[in-house]
């Protein structure tokens, strides 16, 4: 599914998200993005894992509270019966974090292909996604 905005409607759906002040990409200045991504749970230590989680989906939590006044969650609401991922009660993963990749003159692609995604193995006791999870 795909949805053309202009830049004025673009903004329109990022609005509450940009409200939140969580701007800026810590590790990749090509990236200009508003709102947290997966990354500090990612690089997290095992020492780290269990306090960042919690600070992953409390975030997430605001985040997405916010994410749901938009435009942009209730598009893929109606449009594709979309809903949050809830891994148990109060824990919501993250629905979205807006990315722009702005045009690179200095070599293929503006930022490296790449896949965001945690380990799920890594400090099990602590993540809430467990096995008989579907």
């Amino acid at each position: 599914m795909l949805q053309v905005e202009s830049q004025e409607g673009v903004e329109l759906w990022w609005g509450k998200h940009d409200d939140l002040a969580m701007n800026g990409h810590r590790y990749h200045t090509g990236i200009m993005t508003s709102g947290m991504t997966l990354g500090k749970l990612q690089r997290a230590t095992n020492e780290e894992y269990q306090a960042t989680s919690e600070l992953y989906f409390n975030s997430a939590n605001v985040v997405n509270a916010a994410l749901k006044q938009t435009p942009y969650f209730e598009f893929f609401e109606q449009g594709l019966s979309a809903k949050t991922l809830e891994v148990e009660p109060g824990r919501e993963m993250l629905i979205a974090s807006q990315r722009e990749y702005p045009p690179s003159t200095e070599k293929n692609f503006s930022f490296a292909p790449h896949a965001d995604s945690i380990s799920y193995a890594r400090a099990n006791d602590s993540w809430p996604i467990k096995t008989s999870y579907h």
